[in-house]
């Protein structure tokens, strides 16, 4: 259930910093929870200094000093105060000068948080009162958006559709929200557009945390989008950085582009992997997920290009197929299977020699050829499917180790071999894309096996 808070507003003073810049005004926003413990009589106030691109700042409460040079991204840790009504102002270290500044009627036996926000060249920031009187077995929960182009975000659950907690806009905090106490895996999401996963985190009974979003969207420049959790249990200095799972798509990039001795693979414009050599596969790489623009490229002019979609936390493996003389190219996006058999290899094979028509692969099996099922008639540009499961990945046993397979490529409805494979070793629980590529009519044509590392 989402916590009861009333937000009250109080306009702030804007004051110009000792070396000339106008900062910001800040607004301190009341929240009507209650806190911790504090000796009678007197209340205690934190700063949280998120403003992460300014200079260590002093908290102050009427006039003196009670936290010197807290550095950004930290915590004052709490200080008593007076309760009453209060001056509370935040100003660079060792200066004189208030860059923010409230007064405030502190309640006493209350826990107060100041917060600090980018940039530093217009900090704002909010003050906001902390629990008390949590229910037994829950947990309190706030958001503070302390990004400088995030705009409204919000903290979903893993299982949840709708935020837990949120939405914020920058330079603001949340409603505060009663949770169980329980592990929880929470995603980021502007709007509908997820940012982030981060590893679970354990929220304890009786605590109360503040969830700071801080860092930058954009992933061009040095500041990462990252989430801290301080607690106001104790001193209220802990935090806890949450660890980011990665949201990438995971890509191999094939070169079976006839007549290109060497191409770059491209996404969006930005050089993902250069010289691929043909015949051979890139390791895996990262891929923002959604829809990309991929391109094959030489000497920095796209050969080809088409436009697709990677699933997050999903394996592709991409091919350019064809000819440059006379062109005939086009791509081959093809999504992987990352859960290995155990048992058995599976193995996937893709036809991508342009002239070699439709294809059977065959291995000896005693005095016979053995045609390997869902690996028959396979034409050019196509792949193998499983007539039993659907998957282009089909189940094989694993080769004894002191008799590796020998691989076959046979012209379908003759006896024609255009090229073969020896000594293949396929591993039980080991995932392989066997393919074929170059040209028949002048020999160069191959067998390739890529074994998917991940």
């Amino acid at each position: 259930m989402r916590f009861s808070v009333q937000h009250r507003r109080r306009p702030l003073q804007t004051i110009l910093t000792t070396i000339g810049i106008v900062m910001g005004a800040l607004l301190f926003t009341s929240c009507e929870d209650a806190g911790n413990t504090p000796v009678d009589e007197t209340s205690r106030v934190r700063l949280l200094h998120m403003a992460y691109d300014a200079p260590n700042v002093d908290l102050r409460i009427d006039g003196a000093v009670v936290a010197a040079g807290v550095s950004p991204l930290q915590s004052s840790g709490f200080e008593s105060a007076l309760s009453g009504a209060r001056r509370i102002s935040v100003s660079n270290a060792g200066a004189s000068a208030e860059l923010l500044t409230a007064t405030e009627t502190l309640k006493k036996n209350t826990d107060y948080t100041v917060i600090t926000f980018p940039p530093a060249a217009a900090v704002s920031g909010a003050l906001v009162e902390e629990p008390r009187l949590i229910p037994t077995g829950s947990a309190i929960v706030r958001m503070a958006n302390a990004t400088t182009d995030g705009g409204s975000l919000e903290l979903r659950t893993a299982t949840g559709s709708s935020a837990f907690v949120g939405p914020t806009g920058q330079a603001s905090v949340s409603a505060a929200v009663e949770t169980p106490a329980a592990s929880q895996i929470l995603r980021l999401y502007q709007g509908q557009t997820l940012l982030a996963e981060y590893a679970p985190l354990s929220l304890l009974a009786n605590t109360s945390y503040t969830m700071v979003v801080y860092g930058t969207v954009q992933t061009t420049d040095d500041v990462p989008l990252r989430v801290r959790v301080f607690t106001a249990s104790g001193d209220g200095e802990a935090y806890t950085e949450l660890e980011s799972i990665s949201l990438l798509a995971n890509v191999m990039v094939v070169n079976a582009l006839v007549g290109a001795q060497t191409v770059d693979a491209v996404v969006d414009g930005t050089v993902l992997s250069s010289g691929i050599t043909f015949g051979t596969a890139t390791s895996y790489l990262g891929v923002q997920p959604g829809k990309r623009l991929f391109a094959f490229s030489r000497s920095g002019t796209p050969v080809i290009s088409t436009e697709t979609s990677f699933d997050s936390r999903s394996s592709y493996t991409v091919f350019g197929t064809g000819t440059l003389i006379p062109p005939d190219v086009a791509p081959i996006v093809l999504k992987d299977v990352t859960t290995p058999n155990a048992a058995q290899a599976l193995v996937r094979f893709v036809n991508a020699a342009p002239d070699a028509g439709t294809v059977d692969v065959i291995t000896p099996l005693g005095m016979t050829d053995y045609e390997i099922p869902g690996m028959q008639g396979v034409a050019f540009r196509e792949v193998s499917t499983s007539t039993a499961t659907g998957s282009n990945f089909l189940q094989i046993p694993a080769s004894p180790a002191d008799a590796p397979y020998l691989l076959k490529i046979r012209k379908t409805g003759t006896t024609t071999m255009l090229t073969t494979l020896e000594n293949v070793k396929l591993e039980a629980g080991k995932i392989y894309t066997l393919w074929i590529g170059g040209r028949a009519s002048d020999g160069s044509l191959a067998a390739y096996l890529i074994k998917h590392e991940h």
